[in-house]
């Protein structure tokens, strides 16, 4: 459900959280959208965000478009639980590091899904 919406993501912050979507760059501050060879975004799956009948995950996308690994800072969640690994394009699986695994190590011309399950 966090991918299937109602009505398209606005990027407006919602009651009690992040915005429906929200865009980064690797250190974690807002996009450069001049800069484009890297970037990340975040879906909160709220159910008042996703407009369904039920909350569902959060999800993490990274795009790494350029010819170097990079790290990425990620955001915290309300909770402090931590994200986890859904699937990447990498060979092998990224390295979380940090204090409460918050950086993640992306390989040039990847692509990695990270979730943060809302169910306890």
């Amino acid at each position: 459900p966090a991918l299937t919406r109602r009505h398209f993501f606005r990027g407006e912050k919602q009651s009690g959280g992040y915005p429906d979507i929200c865009w980064f760059g690797p250190a974690g501050d807002p996009l450069d959208w001049e800069r484009g060879d890297a970037l990340a975004c975040r879906l909160d799956g709220r159910r008042e965000c996703i407009g369904g009948d039920q909350t569902d995950d959060d999800l993490y996308l990274i795009f790494n478009r350029s010819d170097e690994p990079l790290e990425f800072e990620l955001p915290p969640n309300a909770d402090s639980r931590p994200w986890s690994l859904a699937f990447s394009t990498q060979d092998i699986p990224p390295v979380f590091s940090g204090r409460s695994r918050s950086t993640l190590a992306v390989d040039a011309q990847s692509v990695v899904v990270l979730i943060h399950s809302r169910k306890k």
